[in-house]
C-alpha cells in the first residue's frame, strides 16, 4: 500500500467524520447554545430557569444599588461562576459564587441555587458601601 493511497483514505475517513459532525450538532440549529453543557453555562442556566428571591441582607443590597428585583438576572448574562471560591457540595442547595460587572464596576454575587428557587444571599460591588 503506498503512502499516496493511505493519505487519500484518511482524508476520506476525516471528511465524512467531519461531514457527520456538521449534520449531526450544527445544520439548521442556529439558535441553540453549543456551549450549554459547559458547567458554567449550566449553573447560569439554571438560575435563569427557576424562581428568584432574596435574603434580608440580598434584598437590602439590591434596595442600596437601586436595582428592581425583576431586572437582576440581566446582569448574569456574560457572567463567569468561581467555582473555587463556591460551595457546590453544600447539600441540598449549593451557594455559588458569580463575578460579573453592574454598571461598570467588578461585582462579587452569592447565590444559593435550589431546584425551584434560586436565593440571592449577597452581592458586592466595587467599592460601594451599603449600610446593610
Amino acid at each position: 500500500m503506498s503512502l499516496t493511497y493511505r493519505i487519500f483514505t484518511y482524508l476520506i475517513g476525516i471528511s465524512i467524520g467531519s461531514l457527520l459532525v456538521y449534520l449531526m450538532l450544527f445544520r439548521g440549529r442556529e439558535d441553540r447554545n453549543l456551549g450549554a453543557w459547559l458547567p458554567n453555562q449550566r449553573v447560569l442556566t439554571q438560575i435563569e430557569e427557576t424562581k428568584f428571591a432574596t435574603t434580608t441582607l440580598g434584598g437590602c443590597k439590591l434596595a442600596c444599588l437601586d436595582i428592581p428585583e425583576d431586572d437582576f438576572k440581566q446582569y448574569l448574562e456574560g457572567a463567569n461562576v468561581a467555582f473555587g471560591k463556591s460551595k457546590t457540595s453544600k447539600d441540598p442547595c449549593p451557594v455559588y459564587l458569580i463575578n460579573t460587572t453592574i454598571r461598570e464596576l467588578p461585582a462579587e454575587i452569592h447565590i444559593e441555587v435550589c431546584d425551584s428557587v434560586s436565593t440571592l444571599r449577597n452581592i458586592e460591588v466595587g467599592d460601594v458601601n451599603c449600610d446593610c
